[in-house]
């Protein structure tokens, strides 16, 4: 089987919680960039908290990529001849 090595295994779950950390200061930006819109109703602060939202959910789904890829999340059992793997 190919596996493929984008850190080493120590630095596993630190670059998972660096990317939370990634993830929560996004959404912050976010959130603080559609909160000064709502204030004074110029566009280009919308466009600023929808852009920093789609980073939040694009580091979200590699996060979930990442712990697949690192972690080993599907199990398979052998039963009466049958390989079930979930």
């Amino acid at each position: 089987m190919l596996t493929f090595v984008f850190s080493p295994r120590w630095f596993y779950g630190i670059d998972i919680i660096s990317e939370i950390f990634a993830v929560i200061v996004t959404l912050l930006i976010s959130i603080f960039s559609f909160k000064i819109y709502r204030f004074c109703e110029d566009k280009k602060y919308k466009y600023l908290a929808l852009s920093f939202f789609t980073l939040a959910v694009a580091f979200f789904f590699k996060i979930l990529t990442n712990i697949n890829v690192f972690y080993e999340v599907t199990k398979q059992k052998m039963a009466e001849g049958l390989v079930l793997t979930y």
